[in-house]
């Protein structure tokens, strides 16, 4: 069975019968109400013959089941409830008490249909300073209209929002939140008014974001270390979002050497974190699983952002650089963009098997989720993560020892079997014109070229989950590739 329906409100209307055109508006105003789905009392519908009015009028003010009172105020009317004569004079000695009674009294409204020779609104006395609904002129009534239904309904139009949590600060066994907020606003405002400053505020902010992170190092033993590392990243969101959006705005608007260095040199500081300091002491691989995680969102949402906006200059540059990583082990002092991407044992292991999730990857899932709201789609981020993947893979082939090299793996390509088709950017690549300006991002100079490289493609590097591998042909629709002019 449905359920019964709220009842409407009910509203009563004091006026003064001052003359036919006065009672015809009162009219009016009311059927307008009950039009807007008031039950609205008014003695023209109402009081019969044989009532005493003036009884009518006093059990409409006291009645439980009347949650409005409109005071329709005119000259007369304010004369007779002045006065204490008339009808108008029985219901104010009756109204005015109650509205004395409580200053947060919302029965009764003054709607002001008069106003005096210098413009005051008429009001009786004893309404004092209260606020009204003035009605005083055609305009004024279309204008005001909704606010008084709003009124009669309790439906304001502007309603005071829930009460939040306390702000994290408070809790002293949290890590603060960090960055300069001063040099971040600086820094975009410098960006989109085109002021030189920008360079220097920007550079101040990130500065301040890696001298923050170091708040975030997992230290000692956790029984439930997986736990503290997923709560680590949640923790972090707000810094990656906010270093996301001033890498964003720069490369919109700067595409030049200084925009190219500062990223550079922010993204090589990154690497520091994903393995111990020197003071480090008790820790195991997974202590710094947050970081990992941290910069290799950071770095593949950067690059899905710029591929994006087609911005294949700045995303090119990203991947064809060097970035140097003073290690603690043994081993070369710079690093491809692939050491960006890490392994996530705490998650896609321990936190897996620990919660019996059953996932084939919880650190693909993550990023999925958090994908919400971010300047592109999924399917740009799997699109950048394929990018990086085969970008790796030619980078590879191409030199003559890759022995210790770090491998991007596509770890978003998981999900690749939930979307058909090439990928947008290479879609768009059965253009040649289009195709000469997008192959600077895997950094090959022909389609016969690449054709090549993925011939030569290992079985062993292709990527699998599961019984899935990865079709690349199809991600890159290759048949159709520079196909047309």
């Amino acid at each position: 069975m449905a359920e019964a329906s709220a009842q409407p409100p009910r509203c009563f209307i004091s006026y003064s019968w001052t003359n036919p055109d006065h009672e015809e508006w009162v009219l009016q105003l009311g059927t307008e109400l009950r039009q807007s789905g008031i039950d609205v009392v008014l003695d023209k519908w109402d009081l019969r013959e044989g009532q005493d009015p003036h009884v009518f009028m006093e059990a409409m003010i006291t009645d439980d089941t009347i949650t409005k009172v409109l005071l329709v105020c005119d000259a007369k009317y304010v004369e007779r409830a002045n006065e204490r004569s008339g009808g108008v004079g029985i219901e104010s000695q009756i109204i005015s008490p109650k509205v004395y009674a409580s200053a947060k009294q919302t029965k009764f409204v003054a709607v002001v249909r008069e106003r005096d020779a210098d413009g005051r609104a008429l009001l009786p006395a004893y309404y004092g300073s209260r606020i009204y609904i003035d009605l005083s002129a055609d305009d004024l009534y279309r204008q005001n209209f909704e606010q008084l239904v709003r009124w009669i309904f309790d439906k304001p139009v502007y309603v005071k929002p829930a009460i939040g949590k306390p702000p994290e600060f408070f809790d002293e066994n949290k890590p603060k939140l960090f960055g300069n907020a001063a040099a971040y606003h600086s820094a975009m405002d410098g960006l989109k008014a085109g002021r030189p400053n920008f360079k220097g505020a920007a550079e101040d902010y990130l500065a301040s974001v890696l001298e923050g992170l170091a708040a975030f190092r997992i230290q000692g033993q956790h029984e439930l270390l997986d736990e503290v590392i997923f709560q680590s990243i949640e923790s972090l969101t707000p810094c990656e979002n906010q270093i996301l959006a001033l890498l964003t705005t720069l490369s919109s608007y700067r595409s030049d050497e200084d925009a190219f260095h500062m990223t550079d040199r922010f993204f090589e500081a990154l690497l520091a974190f994903n393995e111990a300091p020197e003071s480090a002491r008790d820790y195991t691989e997974w202590h710094f699983d947050n970081f990992k995680f941290f910069s290799h969102e950071l770095f593949l949402s950067f690059v899905a952002f710029l591929v994006r906006r087609e911005n294949f200059e700045f995303a090119a540059h990203l991947l064809s650089n060097r970035y140097y990583h003073p290690s603690r082990h043994r081993g070369p002092k710079s690093a491809s963009f692939a050491h960006f991407w890490a392994g996530m044992p705490s998650l896609n292991g321990g936190r897996n098997k620990r919660l019996e999730l059953r996932r084939v990857s919880v650190h693909a899932d993550l990023l999925k989720e958090r994908c919400v709201g971010k300047p592109f789609s999924f399917e740009q981020m799997m699109q950048a993560d394929f990018i990086l993947y085969l970008r790796d893979q030619i980078d590879r082939a191409r030199a003559k020892n890759d022995g210790g090299r770090r491998m991007w793996w596509p770890t978003t390509l998981l999900y690749r079997h939930d979307y058909d088709g090439a990928f947008e950017v290479f879609a768009r690549s059965e253009s040649s014109a289009y195709f000469d300006r997008a192959k600077m991002l895997l950094g090959v100079q022909s389609k016969g070229e690449l054709e090549r490289f993925i011939t030569d493609l290992p079985e062993s590097r292709l990527p699998r989950w599961d019984y899935t591998t990865l079709d690349i042909p199809a991600a890159f629709g290759l048949e159709l590739l520079a196909s047309r002019p």
